[in-house]
């Protein structure tokens, strides 16, 4: 177990006990100390809550190249981001990264539609799924989307593929209304002009964007109502819990992880001039 704990109990019903517990929590500069923003904050450095016992095996254990405990503690970190709607999230911070730090976020979605399944290419239009080339619906559908659906029904109507359809013309109408609707932001099927494969699928995009200029909990307390003190309090106890199942995870991994020396080989390219000479 960790020689400290990161978790404080605060009575939730005391004015007194929350204020005690906002102003006396750690404080870390998010920044450059000259920049003023400061956050909540915890010393995670080993020393502080690694046993003696453990600490040769935790210095071993930061010296490897991958671990699955960092796997383990950005799952915390993401988990403690979703919970708080990407609002509030939790990175590490100094020179060493010694420090786990509150810092305000927020979550933006991108304008892009699709993204490639192999080469993670983005695009800004949706993937329309065509129809069958045999059938009326998928022939008037490749005339529409060839120019984006910018002519009128009426020339669509002309075209020779079109105008052979066995259809009535209503039915044909129909067909090249719907197929311009989805020509104004989609292409047809799934390929990426990026990569050339065919894997591109619709999906909603997402930023992560932290601040760590802004700073967390530096306003006067004394001006806040009860309720919003009680809200700061959950939201700083969040975080001490979050740190805490950090330092848990990471000491379980020295216990329980064995770091070795691996030897892997890189492949590498190189170009080779190789010349047939005259007898």
């Amino acid at each position: 177990m960790a020689t400290q704990k990161f978790i404080t109990k605060v009575d939730l019903r005391s004015k007194e006990s929350m204020l005690a517990y906002l102003k006396s929590h750690f404080r870390y500069n998010t920044m450059n100390s000259w920049n003023g923003s400061t956050s909540y904050a915890h010393n995670v450095k080993l020393n502080r809550f690694v046993p003696h016992e453990l600490m040769n095996d935790a210095y071993e254990l930061l010296s490897a190249d991958s671990a699955q405990y960092h796997n383990e503690i950005e799952d915390v970190f993401t988990d403690f981001a979703f919970e708080h709607n990407y609002c509030y999230q939790i990175g590490f911070n100094g020179r060493s990264a010694g420090y786990l730090v509150l810092y305000r976020g927020e979550r933006k979605r991108f304008e892009h539609k699709s993204i490639c399944r192999s080469c993670g290419q983005r695009n800004f239009k949706k993937v329309h799924e065509a129809a069958p080339d045999d059938t009326p619906k998928g022939v008037i559908e490749r005339e529409v989307f060839m120019n984006s659906g910018c002519w009128i029904t009426a020339t669509y109507l002309d075209q020779p593929a079109v105008f052979a359809l066995s259809i009535s013309d209503e039915e044909k109408t129909a067909f090249i209304n719907e197929a311009k609707i989805n020509a104004k932001g989609s292409t047809l099927g799934n390929h990426c002009g990026a990569c050339g494969r065919d894997t591109r699928f619709n999906a909603e995009l997402y930023e992560t964007i932290t601040y760590p200029g802004q700073s967390l909990g530096d306003q006067d307390f004394d001006d806040l109502t009860l309720y919003e003190i009680r809200e700061e309090v959950k939201l700083v106890q969040s975080f001490d819990e979050a740190v805490q199942q950090c330092a848990e995870i990471f000491l379980n991994a020295c216990q329980s992880c064995v770091v070795e020396e691996e030897t892997y080989m890189i492949p590498q390219t190189r170009r080779v001039a190789r010349c047939a000479y005259a007898a």
